[in-house]
């Protein structure tokens, strides 16, 4: 990698996470709603799911692999507990329709870091004590640590999304899903799909997240064709009127943000109220159900990874493994990535070879074929070990997924995108 993308890929790594990714686990909000496109966290699937899809039985009878699942926990500023009963109602399904990982029933060594450094420590070394042979993680604050002290142990990584530093650049980890276009590159993806020329990217004004997208940002948009403006708002500003009609005066026909819910509500409510027609780009973090209320979302284009369309099959696999295997629990977009997790190292690691170890775990995820993403729309895939990222050799998917929303921020059909060509640097 040239000098200039090594440093582009360290910047953005070291603080992107704080915007996107703890945005994304910070979530605490429950929603009585039972759709999950509200961004809150459901109660129960929103209906009678189908065990059909579940498949025929074929229970593991190998050898049990041990397997981390990493969780921050709830704490006074989070609630990631959804994560873990999700986490283990995959890793039954695996073990009783899809013969476990390569014949090896899955045994699940859980472990909260309560959102805290010494917690993710205090992990790893459970895990290094416990002889696992993989740890998995849905999103976590505390990922650097964790990678940090696996890395060390050589012992595997498998996430479902994230961008810290520390995981993108390490060789023994691997991200099921691209956070970068999420973040990022999906809006580019979605002006350059759109003939859109100017674009702009509202970001809370932190060093942790302007940093990396002042760096990357304009590069990546460049890459698209695209003329992109960072528009950086200071945290608790409720009136973003001013910077917004500032943007538009400046050609910009296209917004995209990097924020928690409170942050897109206010931005959003600013191009109500100036009447902008325009392309308005959302990532999950924003679809709380306050947003939802507040702000009329029609024609907004969502970037994200999962599916909430009830006909692709991933979702009806979800549900179904959900209301067999933990009912009653919350299904919503935390839960997902605890279950994402398991059914990713299951899909992954299906030609492992020999005893369920770290270094067989590493290997049979460095050497895979191409699998179906867990809860993607039919088709879309996910292969590690090839770095289909130019800028880091974690992650495994090359894009994500677009659709457009209606008034209450529900998607429709879901359009794979591949953001590779934007995502380059230097």
């Amino acid at each position: 990698m040239p000098r200039s993308s090594r440093r582009f890929a360290t910047v953005l790594a070291s603080g992107l996470v704080v915007a996107i990714v703890a945005a994304g686990c910070g979530s605490s909000s429950k929603s009585s709603s039972k759709s999950k496109s509200s961004g809150g966290e459901t109660t129960t699937t929103s209906a009678k799911a189908d065990s059909a899809v579940l498949g025929a039985v074929n229970k593991a009878t190998g050898t049990p692999i041990k397997v981390g699942f990493l969780s921050d926990g709830k704490s006074d500023a989070i609630d990631n507990s959804s994560e873990t009963p999700a986490a283990k109602a995959a890793a039954k399904y695996v073990n009783e329709h899809l013969g476990g990982v390569a014949g090896h029933p899955i045994e699940i060594d859980g472990c909260e870091t309560h959102q805290t450094p010494s917690g993710a420590q205090s992990c790893v070394t459970q895990f290094i004590n416990d002889k696992v042979a993989v740890v998995l993680n849905g999103v976590s604050g505390q990922a650097g640590t964790l990678s940090d002290g696996l890395q060390k142990a050589n012992i595997p990584l498998v996430q479902t999304g994230g961008i810290d530093q520390k995981v993108l650049l390490s060789p023994t980890a691997f991200s099921l899903q691209n956070g970068l276009f999420i973040g990022i590159a999906g809006g580019a993806a979605v002006a350059q799909k759109e003939g859109t020329k100017k674009a702009a990217l509202v970001v809370t004004d932190v060093p942790a997240a302007v940093g990396p997208l002042e760096a990357v940002g304009p590069p990546f948009y460049k890459n698209a064709g695209v003329d992109v403006q960072i528009v950086k708002i200071a945290p608790g500003t409720a009136d973003m009127t001013p910077q917004m009609q500032t943007a538009i005066s400046g050609g910009a026909k296209q917004f995209a943000f990097v924020g928690d819910a409170p942050f897109c509500q206010s931005a959003l409510q600013a191009l109500q109220t100036l009447g902008f027609k325009g392309t308005r780009v959302v990532i999950p973090q924003c679809l709380s159900p306050d947003v939802v209320k507040a702000v009329d979302l029609t024609g907004a284009k969502l970037v994200t990874a999962n599916s909430e369309n009830p006909k692709d099959t991933e979702v009806q696999l979800y549900r179904a493994v959900m209301d067999k295997y933990a009912p009653g629990a919350n299904t919503g977009s935390i839960a997902e990535g605890g279950y994402i997790s398991v059914l990713g190292l299951a899909r992954g690691a299906k030609g492992l070879q020999g005893d369920p170890a770290p270094a067989s775990v590493l290997a049979a995820m460095s050497a895979m074929a191409p699998a179906q993403l867990p809860l993607a729309p039919d088709g879309a895939q996910f292969q590690c070990g090839k770095k289909v990222v130019a800028i880091t050799p974690a992650v495994c998917s090359s894009g994500g997924l677009l659709t457009t929303l209606d008034k209450n921020g529900k998607g429709g059909e879901y359009t794979n995108i591949d953001s590779s060509q934007i995502t380059k640097l230097g």
